[in-house]
C-alpha cells in the first residue's frame, strides 16, 4: 500500500520554503524551483551523465545523500537531470563542513549500500504496473527497489536526516 503523512509533507515543504526564503500564496513546492530556476538549472546544466553508467551516488560533502541504479544506461539518462534537479532543491540550503569524498571512498561506499541492500529487514509490495517493489527503512537510509523476477529495474536510496530532531528524505525528481 502507498501512502504519505500529508501533514508531514506540507511541514516539510514549508520548512523547505523558509529556508530559502521563498513566500508562496498556495504553498506550493514550485513555487521555490520557480524563484530559484537560474541556479538550480546552472548547477544541474554543470553535470553530464556518464553514457557508460547506468546510475548516480550523489555526495554532498562526504555525506552520500542518494543512490539510483537503473537496469539501462538509456533510462539512467533519462532521468539523470531530474534526480540533480531535486539534489538541487534540498542542498541548496545546506552547508558542508567536510571536503569532498575520494573518489575510492565514494565508489566503495555506494557498492557497500548495494551489497547491504536486503540484508535489512523489507517490506514487499506488488508493483505498480508489474513487478515487485522491495522498500527499507533503517532510520539511516530508507528507499526501494523494483524487480522483475530476480532482475532489478530501479533500485534507489535516500539518505535520512536528523536535522532538528526531524527526519526527512531528499525530495524526488523535479521535471
Amino acid at each position: 500500500m502507498h501512502h504519505a503523512d500529508q501533514g508531514e509533507v506540507w511541514g516539510r515543504v514549508e520548512e523547505l520554503r523558509d529556508s530559502c526564503d521563498v513566500s508562496s500564496p498556495t504553498g506550493s513546492l514550485s513555487d521555490v524551483y520557480r524563484t530559484h530556476k537560474t541556479g538550480f538549472e546552472t548547477l544541474v546544466n554543470s553535470f553530464e551523465a556518464d553514457p557508460l553508467a547506468n546510475g548516480l551516488a550523489v555526495f554532498h560533502g562526504a555525506e552520500m545523500l542518494s543512490l539510483d541504479i537503473f537496469n539501462r544506461k538509456a533510462v539512467h539518462r533519462e532521468y539523470f537531470k531530474k534526480i540533480l534537479r531535486g539534489i538541487a532543491l534540498e542542498t541548496m540550503y545546506r552547508k558542508s563542513t567536510v571536503t569532498a569524498v575520494p573518489e575510492a571512498e565514494a565508489r566503495f561506499r555506494a557498492v557497500d549500500f548495494v551489497d547491504r541492500f536486503d540484508q535489512g529487514e523489507l517490506e514487499s509490495f506488488d508493483g505498480v504496473a508489474l513487478g515487485t517493489e522491495r522498500r527499507f527503512d533503517n532510520g539511516e537510509t530508507a528507499g526501494f527497489g523494483l524487480f522483475v523476477g530476480s532482475d532489478v529495474v530501479h533500485l534507489t536510496s535516500l539518505r535520512s536526516d536528523t536535522r532538528a530532531g526531524k527526519k526527512h528524505r531528499p525530495h524526488p525528481p523535479i521535471d
